[in-house]
């Protein structure tokens, strides 16, 4: 997570999302979405949906494809917000979107409401729908959300502090069997 340190400052400007274009991604719902705000959205990745994705996409959406660590960390530097339509397990990309201070509009379902903070590190829509992700975006616009305060957030889901818990739990188990 900390490649993805912030920027001490910088302008923020557009949504982004990131990974494979597979239909349960639903990056169908953020396309209709900014296509309706009439907002900038740069989808990266790539996979068997993006000729779909594409073909919906209006003149404020652009593809990048597959790009390098170091061009994904400065798109997400440079974003508004993140938006994660799907539900995940867990979800490391809105994980990697609070590390970069950029926050992220999720559904609330699955790994999004473990990882992001309705009102902090971001803002949760109830429905997957276009209406419901529409009002989350024209929410979190009204929100000023402090990328240094997101990043700092973001360390619960360090690697070194996951060890840490596993090997205690692992220790535990151990210690509770011996007795």
């Amino acid at each position: 997570m900390d490649r993805f340190t912030p920027p001490p400052s910088g302008e923020r400007s557009g949504y982004v999302l990131w990974g494979r274009h597979v239909p349960y991604k639903r990056f169908d719902l953020a396309i209709e979405a900014c296509n309706q705000l009439k907002l900038p959205l740069t989808v990266i990745g790539s996979g068997p949906d993006t000729e779909r994705l594409k073909k919906m996409a209006g003149p404020t959406i652009t593809f990048t494809g597959r790009i390098s660590d170091e061009e994904l960390v400065e798109r997400a530097h440079a974003a508004k917000g993140f938006l994660f339509p799907n539900e995940e397990d867990f979800g490391i990309s809105a994980a990697e979107a609070i590390a970069a201070g950029t926050p992220v509009i999720a559904y609330a379902r699955g790994g999004a409401l473990d990882i992001v903070q309705d009102g902090e590190t971001g803002v949760l829509f109830p429905e997957q729908t276009v209406e419901s992700l529409v009002t989350a975006i024209r929410r979190a616009e009204t929100i000023k959300f402090r990328p240094s305060t997101l990043h700092r957030k973001s360390k619960r889901f360090a690697k070194s502090l996951f060890q840490t818990k596993m090997r205690k739990i692992i220790a535990d188990a151990a210690a509770s069997r011996k007795q």
